[in-house]
């Protein structure tokens, strides 16, 4: 664990010199807000990183949700992502959760082995429908023979 001040306490004092660099340059994409824990992301935002076994609930809002619409893995990771959390896996759990949703199992996809066989649409020019018929000759009537 590294204080404030930087130092290492507890067990990493124990730990190889390897181990205690890659917590220190880990450290600095991290904040420590007590009681909460934000990463900061490659896009400069803040993210809070939420502890595993709430991970469940937020891909539920994500997901499941009536404003989640059951969407695909990407959707939900973008959603639980916009929303400002953060956890290692995000994408991968959003995908075995959107695997498992029973909703969607029931819906699934059209494949297109299922879909149906397209068919062209009947082109029509308008005048393939309209006809023009002239009769005539009829007397002048204000320079005018035919109609």
């Amino acid at each position: 664990m590294i204080c404030k001040s930087g130092e290492l306490h507890g067990d990493w004092v124990h730990t190889s010199r390897r181990n205690k660099k890659k917590l220190i340059h880990l450290s600095r994409f991290h904040l420590w807000d007590d009681p909460y824990l934000f990463k900061v992301c490659a896009d400069g935002l803040l993210r809070c990183c939420i502890p595993m076994c709430e991970t469940r609930k937020i891909l539920e809002r994500c997901h499941s949700s009536p404003y989640g619409g059951h969407y695909g893995a990407f959707r939900t990771h973008a959603k639980g992502w916009q929303s400002g959390f953060f956890w290692p896996n995000m994408y991968g759990d959003a995908k075995e959760f959107v695997r498992r949703c029973p909703r969607c199992q029931k819906h699934g996809n059209i494949n297109s082995r299922d879909a149906m066989p397209l068919k062209s649409n009947l082109q029509v020019d308008i005048f393939d429908i309209w006809g023009v018929d002239f009769m005539g000759p009829f007397p002048i009537s204000e320079q005018c023979e035919y109609i």
